[in-house]
């Protein structure tokens, strides 16, 4: 079975997924994928990750955007590989998937799509109890970097389905992360997993 999951940016939902996938005895993909897609076009992994990130119209004006002949060329390249990079992992066996649009770009496969929210306050205490000893980040600056991240997400995931990312209806299973703990609902889901995929 695949299971993709989508998330909110200070949600939780990447320790959500690792967790997931370790309690279910399943492989677990996130930037490894951007680490192949990487190889596989000879570009900088930060650029694929920022492709992943924020779509193929937005890119960074420095260093990166100077090596590159044309951004959006480039990102069109990275989203038709990163598909592919996507499809084989799935093929690999059942796995757990952040991000990435997995949950548009391997529909055809029917996977378990789970969508990881919560609330304002809970995701800026959630970065903030996260962030480095000697990163200086206030609140402000953190929802600032919430609103571009999964603005660009929605913009990711536009490129492969016109169905909203965020959409409930897009889902087969929203879960709300405010003020919990993630370790505390994955059995939970662990069990939702095996029922909705017919298992015991």
């Amino acid at each position: 079975m695949v299971i993709t999951v989508s998330r909110e940016f200070g949600s939780g939902g990447r320790e959500l997924a690792r967790r997931l996938a370790d309690e279910l005895g399943y492989s677990y993909f996130d930037n490894e994928l951007i680490q192949k897609t990487a190889q596989e076009r000879g570009l900088d992994e930060s650029f694929v990750h920022h492709v992943a990130e924020r779509g193929t119209t937005s890119f960074y004006s420095t260093t990166i955007a100077s090596r590159l002949s044309s951004g959006t060329m480039h990102g069109a390249l990275v989203a038709g590989t990163l598909s592919r990079v996507l499809e084989e992992a799935a093929c690999e066996g059942d796995c757990v998937i952040v991000g990435r649009a997995a949950d548009a770009i391997l529909s055809h496969l029917r996977p378990l799509r789970i969508f990881v929210y919560a609330d304002k306050q809970s995701k800026v205490e959630r970065c903030l109890s996260r962030r480095k000893e000697d990163e200086a980040i206030s609140a402000k600056e953190i929802e600032k970097r919430m609103k571009a991240i999964d603005k660009g997400r929605e913009d990711f995931h536009a490129l492969f389905s016109d169905r909203k990312w965020g959409d409930k209806a897009c889902y087969d299973l929203c879960v709300n992360t405010s003020a919990k703990r993630i370790g505390a609902l994955v059995p939970a889901l662990a069990a939702y997993a095996k029922a909705w995929g017919g298992g015991a």
